[in-house]
């Protein structure tokens, strides 16, 4: 980003962050369970679409809304009122522990600028330990990036580790056809015959798991 750029987004957060103390003029109110957060709609609207998305649920009484958010964004209501305030700054500190809950945050309600900055750290962040939780997070929220950075990940040097380690057997199975259906160029160059054993391994240890869960529902 240029210099002018850079002083040209600085005044316009300086403008939004002489709202963020304006409570006597805010005209949304969020809902988290049974936390709530005072909010201008124009702000909301500048950074996101929390206003339109369809699975929403919001009323307006007496000129002002009330916005209902899912249940899942009530578990950390810290973190969540500081993403709201990011809304009126430009600025937020993201922990690799949150990264998921703030990437999340920002696909259902469309933040952009919070998502690309929250994918940046899964850039960082992933290497063999962290594959399996990112690549079955990336599931578990239908997101097509982070599946997608995580099988160029996925090298033959990779898998190999993940096989010895035996992490690559915690995937699910819609996680192992996602890997076996993949256009990824790294994967597609692996031998057929690690592909093979990759699958044969996982099946293996599949079939095992379930036996052991039907011995202890039994």
């Amino acid at each position: 980003m240029e210099q002018s750029d850079k002083d040209g987004s600085n005044r316009f957060f300086q403008g939004l962050s002489s709202l963020s103390n304006d409570r006597k003029n805010a005209d949304v109110t969020i809902w988290a369970g049974n936390h709530q957060i005072l909010a201008h709609k124009l702000v909301l609207d500048i950074n996101s679409s929390i206003m339109e998305i369809d699975d929403v649920s919001f009323k307006k009484t007496n000129g002002k809304y009330h916005v209902y958010l899912s249940a899942e964004f009530e578990e950390n209501f810290e973190l969540l009122c500081n993403l709201i305030t990011s809304f009126y700054t430009g600025n937020i500190e993201i922990g690799e522990n949150d990264v998921n809950f703030v990437y999340k945050f920002a696909k259902t309600y469309k933040v952009h600028w919070l998502r690309n900055k929250a994918f940046t750290i899964y850039e960082r962040v992933l290497t063999e330990k962290t594959f399996i939780q990112i690549f079955q997070f990336a599931h578990s929220i239908c997101c097509e990036d982070l599946k997608g950075l995580c099988l160029d990940y996925l090298t033959a040097d990779v898998i190999n580790l993940l096989l010895k380690t035996g992490e690559i057997l915690k995937l699910d199975y819609f996680s192992i056809n996602t890997i076996c259906d993949t256009k990824s160029t790294n994967f597609r160059l692996l031998p057929e015959i690690k592909k093979f054993d990759l699958v044969c391994r996982w099946f293996e240890a599949d079939v095992l798991n379930r036996e052991e869960e039907d011995v202890i529902s039994v």
